[in-house]
């Protein structure tokens, strides 16, 4: 499968991976993935400015997928949204949002 995918934290776009676009553009509910991406291998995405500003509540993390073909029969979209260091990583205490 290949796939291409959207986030959104908030109601706001952070980050984009094989879609068509810049971030912040929208994605057409007929668009195909730009680029591939086999399930299984998880994406890690810093949240940056965003997730200073994140305080205690409730947050909405938000996902498109998209695959390589209109008849593609399968996709998978696994999200977290993590505050520290992604498992297997040494970044220093920092947001992230992760989907597979």
């Amino acid at each position: 499968m290949m796939m291409g995918s959207s986030l959104y934290l908030d109601g706001t776009e952070i980050a984009r991976a094989n879609a068509p676009g810049a971030v912040g553009s929208p994605i057409s509910h007929t668009a195909l993935a730009s680029g591939g991406h086999e399930a299984g291998t998880p994406n890690t995405y810093g949240l940056g400015a965003v997730g200073s500003r994140l305080g205690l509540g409730t947050h909405v993390l938000a996902l498109i997928g998209l695959n390589d073909a209109s008849n593609s029969s399968d996709l998978t979209l696994i999200a977290d949204l993590l505050l520290g260091d992604p498992p297997g990583t040494s970044f220093g205490t920092r947001q992230t949002a992760r989907s597979l």
